[in-house]
């Protein structure tokens, strides 16, 4: 209700040709990754060397992809990501699109969490990398997973 409601007034509030910029994460609500997404992530990880699955929080090496409880994350932020999956639908609803981008994020923000320091910009950090954003981009582009991000323009729709 509260998202349907900031959005009618986002609409109502821009100027005749106003526009709207949106760049969010419209994945799963609180982060409740699809068993799918999860199956995908693990796979890719263990495809990674170990030394770049070396925790930048501990000594230990990142073997799992983890999903946090409804109550786990309503115990450390019960606003975050609560209502992500509706961003979309009402955003459509409510505004003309003039562009969406999507920037997947889908797996990769599951597979390098804790472990993105590892990598720089020598051409094997790099390789490693690219493998792992080419293969998210063809699950997505082949509509097996969709992206969990997105940057969207668009103009307040008169009525």
């Amino acid at each position: 209700m509260i998202l349907s409601i900031f959005f009618f007034q986002v609409n109502q509030t821009l100027k005749a040709n106003g526009l709207f910029i949106i760049n969010e994460f419209v994945g799963p609500n609180q982060f409740q990754w699809t068993d799918k997404q999860v199956e995908y992530a693990l796979q890719l990880l263990m495809r990674i060397p170990q030394k770049y699955r070396k925790s930048i929080q501990n000594d230990g090496i990142k073997e799992a992809i983890g999903r946090s409880t409804i109550a786990m994350m309503n115990q450390v932020d019960p606003t975050e990501a609560i209502r992500s999956e509706d961003i979309l639908p009402l955003l459509y609803s409510q505004f003309d699109i003039l562009e969406r981008r999507d920037f997947g994020g889908t797996l990769l923000n599951l597979i390098l969490e804790d472990i993105a320091g590892n990598f720089t910009d020598a051409p094997d950090d790099l390789a490693v990398l690219k493998e792992l954003f080419d293969v998210e981009q063809t699950l997505i582009r082949s509509g097996e997973l969709s992206s969990d991000f997105t940057i969207i323009v668009a103009r307040r729709r008169l009525s």
